[in-house]
């Protein structure tokens, strides 16, 4: 996965890779790789992806709820813009939010968002995501259940327990 988030171009992104302290993903498809893990198209299976990262001096004061929440995508302005009377169009279709919950842990705090999109493709995508922030501010967490959305929601409670099991424990 290094190797593939390595070759982002987007601003800051090589600064935030070195900061990863530890990251995994899963698939019980063989055919899912660090691309799929990173790209924003619909995987073919579902994907969990688990990060541990130190927080950067510039995000350590700037750190919000809605910060949290776009880690993956912009959500933040997704909700606005689906919200507001704004003529500017959203990225995808079909944008639902499904669910938010405040996480709350001894040593951390954080979001845990549920949000279905239409990509460019046509095909649905479910997000199940929790990030949070230690509470000294050195670190965020990171656990993101996606999958086509047929398929979140034909096992939503196998996919749900697997969400809700993310514990942080801090940094070992």
């Amino acid at each position: 996965m290094d190797k593939q988030e390595s070759q982002s171009t987007s601003d800051g992104a090589a600064d935030r890779a070195s900061a990863v302290v530890w990251q995994e993903a899963y698939s019980p498809s063989i055919g899912e790789n660090p691309k799929s893990v990173f790209s924003l198209d619909p995987p073919n299976s579902p994907i969990a992806f688990v990060r541990v990262r130190a927080l950067l001096p510039d995000e350590v004061n700037s750190v919000s709820y809605n910060f949290l929440r776009d880690i993956f995508v912009p959500l933040t302005t997704w909700l606005n813009s689906s919200t507001d009377s704004s003529d500017a169009p959203l990225p995808m279709s079909n944008f639902t939010f499904l669910d938010e919950r405040e996480y709350v842990a001894k040593n951390a705090h954080g979001v845990r968002s549920v949000f279905s999109f239409t990509g460019a493709d046509g095909v649905s995508q479910t997000f199940d995501q929790t990030a949070v922030v230690s509470d000294d501010r050195a670190y965020m967490y990171v656990f993101l259940v996606r999958s086509k959305t047929d398929y979140y929601l034909k096992h939503r409670k196998s996919l749900s327990d697997i969400s809700q099991s993310f514990t942080v424990r801090g940094v070992q």
